[in-house]
């Protein structure tokens, strides 16, 4: 094991391994060992990823106990997390998919966590602290020892086969630790530092988390990509690692959209919805609409929607707030809502004297052209309708949305952000890190916060509802669409 770091080598006074990262090609390129990790019911793996090679089963960490797989977790085909435990009779005593197949595809380099223990039978699937874990497990955890014997191999299968593709760094494991809920902010704080999305100081062999070092930590340093420090030795290098392209310090993070198609009337509803109605409305929200016009519904709060609305040429698409009698509207018309290009929309709506809207888009501060019945003081109908809706509105016809939404977010009390940089880089031209709470858009956690990463994922994270919302539609189902493209 090599020497810690002295004081003053530390990278911008954090760890000195974050600027590194390796890249696995798929092929022959992986780590193994046989550790002395004793059987236990509970661990905690984590690590930063760009995966490639979309289509193949890719493994992340697995061992070999004399044909035992005690420990299995990869991405499946579809680009979905999988961990499967056994217990040394091999015996399956948790079996569990990921909602999502389009995250991973869109977030660069992102971290992933699972943190298991079957004392308690819980467990956490997370993408950039986003819960990703399954309704209902192939197995559900079981209180029982899992078998972590025999020889293991990182990257790969501990016989080479289902090789990882992509980016690696910063591995972090440790066994038979006492639990901790990553959902809890101090303890993600621990790992990751939220507003930018980048990794916490660890301490120089990962202890500072658990107070304890994890069995391994692996910088993944190209130069050596086998060195751990952890508490278990080196691992032996299969194949040739070279320098990746992405590290957890250099990558941009894209915002995925999942697909709308209006074949079969799809949309996502909790019947949820605020608790009164209110003077004002915050919301911020992505969409890259495939036709133009008829009032597609991005969402709709009770009786208020909004809209993607506009006909003819990019010159005419629109955005509008509106009410189910249409008596009520402020609408934004513009060429840069193009269709078939990706657009952040962030707006928030007071009536309170001085009645006031503010409005930018793709980073850049507007004004609405139309404002109808924006009266001072009235309050905004948030509760008739009764549901809150993704992709449809709970009033008129032909509201059903045709294209991609992601990243939408609402609230009737706190306001979004002040400076547009909190939600908008500009430099990439793409949205920012909101927060796995999407606490930096908005000042604090919003009512309703929806990532919406592909197929699959219909969870909300808001401070009003927090658990999945019900889909509806008999046609094609919902599915990852095209990465937020720069």
């Amino acid at each position: 094991m090599p020497a810690p770091p002295q004081p003053g080598v530390d990278f911008y006074g954090r760890d000195p391994w974050e600027a590194f990262s390796s890249n696995a090609d798929g092929t022959n390129d992986y780590l193994t060992i046989t550790p002395s990790i004793t059987n236990a019911k509970s661990f905690h793996y984590r690590c930063w990823i760009h995966p490639k090679g979309d289509g193949t089963e890719r493994v992340l960490v697995a061992n070999d106990n004399a044909a035992n797989v005690g420990i299995r977790i990869i991405l499946t085909t579809t680009n979905q997390l999988q961990v499967v435990l056994r217990n040394a009779a091999g015996t399956t005593i948790l079996d569990a998919t990921s909602l999502s197949n389009g995250y991973i595809d869109a977030m660069g380099m992102g971290t992933i966590d699972i943190n298991v223990d079957l004392n308690a039978t819980t467990y956490q699937m997370l993408w950039n602290g986003f819960d990703d874990s399954p309704i209902t497990p192939a197995t559900a955890p079981v209180n029982d020892t899992i078998d972590f014997g025999g020889n293991w191999a990182f990257w790969a299968d501990p016989d080479g086969t289902q090789p990882f593709n992509g980016d690696v760094s910063q591995v972090f494991a440790i066994f038979g630790q006492t639990y901790i809920d990553l959902d809890t902010d101090s303890n993600w704080a621990k790992f990751v530092e939220d507003a930018a999305l980048r990794p916490a100081n660890l301490g120089y062999n990962g202890a500072r988390p658990y107070s304890a070092a994890p069995e391994f930590f692996l910088p993944m340093d190209p130069a050596d990509p086998g060195q751990n420090w952890g508490s278990e030795s080196d691992l032996t290098e299969v194949g040739a690692f070279t320098a990746g392209t992405l590290t957890p310090l250099n990558f941009v993070f894209r915002l995925p959209l999942t697909d709308f198609p209006d074949t079969g009337g799809e949309y996502l509803q909790t019947t949820t919805n605020f608790a009164a109605d209110a003077n004002t409305l915050s919301v911020i929200s992505h969409h890259d609409h495939d036709v133009n016009g008829v009032g597609d519904k991005i969402v709709s709060f009770g009786s208020i929607g909004v809209a993607n609305v506009g006909s003819g040429t990019p010159a005419n698409n629109n955005i509008t707030i509106e009410d189910s009698g249409d008596t009520y509207d402020v609408t934004y018309q513009g060429a840069e809502l193009e269709r078939n290009l990706p657009h952040q929309v962030a707006f928030t709506v007071d009536t309170t004297a001085p009645k006031s809207d503010v409005w930018d888009i793709d980073g850049a501060v507007v004004s609405p052209n139309s404002v109808v019945n924006f009266i001072e003081d009235q309050l905004i109908d948030l509760v008739n309708g009764n549901n809150v809706r993704i992709g449809n509105a709970n009033f008129g016809t032909n509201r059903i949305y045709d294209g991609g939404l992601g990243g939408i977010a609402g609230d009737a009390a706190i306001t979004l952000n002040d400076d547009i940089s909190t939600r908008w880089d500009s430099t990439n031209g793409v949205p920012t890190w909101p927060g796995r709470k999407c606490e930096n858009w908005f000042s604090t956690q919003p009512a309703y916060w929806f990532l919406l990463p592909g197929s699959g994922f219909r969870r909300c994270r808001g401070t009003r509802f927090s658990g999945d919302m019900t889909e509806f539609g008999t046609g094609q189902p919902l599915s990852p669409r095209a990465t937020w493209c720069v």
